[in-house]
């Protein structure tokens, strides 16, 4: 699988700020600097009543992790259940979730180092048929 530009684009921009800093520059990398260090994923699916949802991702460093549903439907103001957690392979341990996740608002949480995670949704037992959606996880 070929890696995403966004990673290749990290991995640069790594190597330019660590050289940079070893040029005694001193100065912190600005919040514009590091947003070009995140990666944005988004995932699709469609959940059927009660149903559940598992998407996992690398993080590659500390940081905050923001979860943003894009699009539900047929309904958009269909909320579902929302989380994030770590991946071990096989099963998603939801460390933070609500349960109520409209699109459009974005949902932050933090993580304290590289490793696997997950997001997950759920559908409530109030629906009454198959909800798509989108979500965009924003990570270090």
């Amino acid at each position: 699988m070929p890696i995403p530009l966004s990673r290749a684009s990290f991995w640069l921009l790594l190597v330019l700020a660590l050289a940079a800093s070893a040029c005694g520059s001193g100065a912190p990398l600005s919040p514009s600097d590091l947003a070009l260090l995140t990666t944005t994923d988004t995932f699709s699916g469609t959940l059927a009543v009660g149903a559940a949802a598992v998407h996992p991702f690398v993080g590659k460093t500390a940081g905050t992790i923001t979860l943003t549903l894009t699009s539900v439907g047929p309904d958009s103001a269909t909320r579902l259940g929302l989380g994030l957690g770590t991946w071990d392979g096989a099963t998603c341990a939801v460390q933070v979730s609500t349960t109520d996740a409209a699109v459009s608002t974005a949902y932050q949480a933090s993580i304290s180092g590289p490793g696997n995670y997950c997001v997950s949704l759920t559908a409530p037992g109030t629906l009454t048929g198959d909800t798509t959606y989108t979500v965009q996880v924003t990570h270090p």
